[in-house]
């Protein structure tokens, strides 16, 4: 259960932005060689955010992830974040469901085809509740992972300049200062971004995990789920920056899916391969997603999980057709500001529950 937990949180994490090398050029590659250290702090973040959601979801036993959110926010914040939580998970489905579409556009196929395909795998998969999104993301996220890995060591591998032609070759990387503004691009330095970036995928993960963890026996499994998805992570993180600095700075500037670069130089054609690997990621977002909104939904209206389910996805799909470059220019610097208070309070849970007859872990044998 421990691997399922990992990987249930590498997938989520993983969308349309990550895989495609857009979220790590933005938020690390720009800030050159301190980027790693930006995805040293986020990989550490991420996995101890993770963890203390795990530990409260667990001690909470609660239907959603409103039980989770009463343990560490202020009474008032709750509803805020309540409602934030609402609001974000319906839109970053529909925003994946867009980002689907969009990859069979870049495939000459129609638009609709795509949404529709994912609606078709998200609705289906989410008709087996947590189980099966633990279960598919325990198959798809290991291979989507590989071939991120692969691709992103052949473009290391194959650079004999060893990351130095950010610019033209043999010319090192530039600094901050030097470097054209990203849309939506942190200007306040690569740890302050590395926050950001941390608090903007922690939302996401609160639907999933306040009911994941109750699939849990031994809290040490929390431990190991919340451990070994924040080292992938960060390992696949710090993998795909290296091949991004390869790059020239106008790919950057210029190019929506950086991945399509980074695997312009092999010797043929695996198009195919990386819209795989784009969809997939969308995918593994897009499921995690929807489950949460859907359970929270469930709760609060006593509908049925599965009308729900058909529910949001009739509604998600015309949508989805606002586009996914508009969506995502307008959402998700919004959510990443917005969640800056969320990971805050979850960072001082453990001081707040110090002294307290309930232990910030769970009372029972590792």
């Amino acid at each position: 259960m421990g691997f399922r937990l990992a990987m249930t949180i590498a997938g989520t994490t993983i969308g349309a932005g990550f895989a495609s090398g857009r979220e790590i050029w933005e938020f690390f590659a720009v800030y050159g060689g301190d980027g790693i250290q930006g995805i040293a702090l986020f990989a550490g973040l991420f996995t101890l955010c993770c963890y203390w959601l795990l530990v409260i979801s667990w001690q909470a036993q609660g239907s959603s992830y409103v039980d989770v959110l009463s343990r560490f926010l202020p009474p008032r914040m709750v509803r805020v974040y309540d409602g934030l939580m609402l609001v974000y998970l319906f839109s970053l489905t529909v925003v994946m469901f867009a980002a689907s579409g969009a990859v069979f556009q870049s495939h000459s196929r129609p638009f609709t085809a795509g949404v529709l395909l994912m609606a078709t795998v998200v609705f289906g998969g989410l008709l087996y509740n947590v189980q099966g999104l633990l279960i598919i993301n325990s198959w798809v996220t290991p291979l989507l992972v590989l071939m991120l890995a692969a691709v992103s060591m052949n473009a290391i591998v194959d650079d004999p300049t060893g990351g130095e032609r950010f610019g033209g070759e043999g010319t090192p990387m530039p600094t901050m200062a030097e470097t054209p503004v990203i849309g939506g691009q942190p200007p306040y330095g690569v740890w302050a971004s590395a926050i950001v970036y941390t608090a903007f995928n922690l939302l996401p993960m609160v639907g999933v995990l306040s009911t994941a963890a109750q699939t849990c026996a031994r809290p040490r499994q929390l431990l190991l789920g919340s451990g070994l998805g924040g080292l992938l992570l960060g390992m696949l993180a710090a993998l795909v920056f290296g091949a991004l600095r390869r790059l020239p700075q106008e790919a950057g500037a210029h190019q929506e899916i950086l991945l399509f670069d980074l695997v312009a130089a092999l010797p043929f054609r695996i198009d195919g391969l990386v819209s795989l690997i784009l969809w997939l990621a969308i995918f593994t977002t897009a499921l995690s997603s929807m489950y949460g909104l859907t359970a929270r939904l469930s709760a609060l209206t006593a509908v049925p999980y599965s009308l729900v389910v058909g529910g949001l996805v009739f509604l998600i799909v015309p949508c989805s057709y606002f586009g996914f470059a508009t969506l995502v220019k307008i959402l998700y610097p919004i959510y990443g500001i917005a969640s800056l208070f969320f990971v805050g309070c979850l960072l001082l849970y453990p001081l707040q529950e110090t002294g307290r007859r309930d232990a910030s872990t769970p009372p029972a044998r590792w």
